[in-house]
């Protein structure tokens, strides 16, 4: 990028010879000034606009690109929102091609800042299991458990809550709604939210709910219930943590 002095030397430069123009610091070189520093500006501007192109580093051109990507499906842009978060969400949504693979999904995550990890489970079979080996029942091939970390979560407190209020809770990722919206057809997507996506709780069990699709682990697999109206209500004793399940199934297997 050049600045308005280089700019005035090379419009001095310009000028046709003869000793009329050849005198410095007059009036000429007053308005040459001028000129130079507009268009000093204006490549200033153009070199700043080779960053705006890209929605991740965009500012000025942000609010059009949100313009003409239209309403977020999942309603984020209902809600307070970084301008880094802005910045993630366009670019995606900007740049998307659509897939159906466990990596295309762990990448479009990563594109929003959110770690996953995706895992999958296929149906036990006879000559290939062994001792100890967890028993997998018949359509758990279209289930995908997604694990990401634990945002935050809340437990009831005495003297601070009241009858009625829920024993605990965690805050969902926004992840959830895109993947839910993305995912395969012939799947069916559970979250389980984790301290570490790199450590795996030792005998733990999952919790699969056959509608809400959520999965969380507990020690020892123990649960206290009590019935709602229209769902159960499950509290992992370990963690917790009460989710409702609309149809009150859910399944309980070795992970």
């Amino acid at each position: 990028m050049r600045t308005a002095p280089s700019i005035l030397a090379s419009l001095v430069a310009k000028l046709p010879p003869g000793w009329v123009l050849a005198q410095r610091r007059g009036v000429l070189d007053a308005l040459l000034e001028g000129i130079a520093g507009r268009l000093g500006e204006a490549e200033a501007d153009a070199e700043i606009l080779m960053d705006e192109v890209d929605p991740r580093q965009s500012v000025r051109l942000l609010p059009d690109f949100e313009r003409v990507l239209g309403p977020d499906p999942c309603g984020r842009d209902l809600g307070e929102r970084t301008l880094e978060q802005r910045q993630r969400q366009a670019h995606q949504r900007w740049t998307a091609r659509g897939g159906q693979s466990i990596p295309y999904f762990i990448d479009l995550a990563a594109r929003l800042g959110v770690e996953i990890r995706i895992e999958e489970y296929w149906p036990s079979q006879a000559g290939v299991l062994v001792a100890g080996t967890p028993l997998i029942a018949e359509g758990e091939q279209f289930t995908w458990v997604v694990a990401l970390t634990l945002i935050d979560e809340w437990w009831f407190r005495a003297g601070q809550n009241v009858a009625g209020d829920p024993l605990g809770g965690l805050t969902l990722s926004d992840i959830e709604c895109e993947l839910r919206r993305l995912k395969p057809a012939h799947t069916q997507l559970v979250f389980s939210y984790r301290e570490s996506l790199e450590d795996e709780i030792p005998g733990a069990f999952t919790l699969l709910g056959d509608e809400d699709g959520f999965a969380f682990d507990f020690t020892d697999g123990s649960y206290a219930g009590r019935t709602t109206v229209g769902a159960e209500r499950l509290l992992a004793e370990d963690i917790g943590f009460a989710i409702d399940l609309t149809d009150g199934s859910f399944a309980m297997r070795p992970s």
